[in-house]
């Protein structure tokens, strides 16, 4: 069944497939920091999402969705269009180079950003999902 993207669904099936993943347990193991994917507005998607995820020693916890940036203060906002975010989650656009092309705004310390972005990617390499975007 496809899941929703952004959806608090997505968030916890994201951490869901994270957490069994002995390789991200491993590389993760102590780390405590927390961050959201902030989708902001576009096509169909007419309301900001934003899905927060917390790493802490090796599991996410706390998975969900937001539509108030209020509701967390992460340490980490990673933001874009629904378009780029879709890009990504379809392998048609890695992460890193969307953020250098500033396609993603990044808040943030950005030298721990920089030292978490092969684990992430690795992490984001490991989740699939059958998905579907806002029409």
């Amino acid at each position: 069944m496809p899941i929703l993207f952004p959806s608090d669904e997505w968030a916890k099936e994201f951490a869901r497939q994270l957490n069994a993943s002995p390789g991200f347990a491993q590389a993760y193991k102590d780390k405590d920091s927390d961050f959201y994917l902030a989708v902001e507005p576009d096509g169909a998607l007419k309301e900001p999402a934003f899905l927060y995820l917390h790493f802490l020693h090796g599991q996410v916890v706390e998975p969900c969705m937001y539509r108030d940036r209020s509701a967390k203060k992460p340490a980490f906002i990673y933001s874009a269009p629904l378009g780029v975010w879709r890009k990504i989650m379809e392998n048609k656009l890695h992460p890193v180079v969307a953020t250098v092309r500033r396609q993603i705004k990044v808040e943030g310390n950005m030298i721990d950003m920089m030292r978490d972005a092969r684990i992430m990617q690795a992490g984001m390499d490991s989740v699939k999902m059958d998905l579907v975007f806002p029409e």
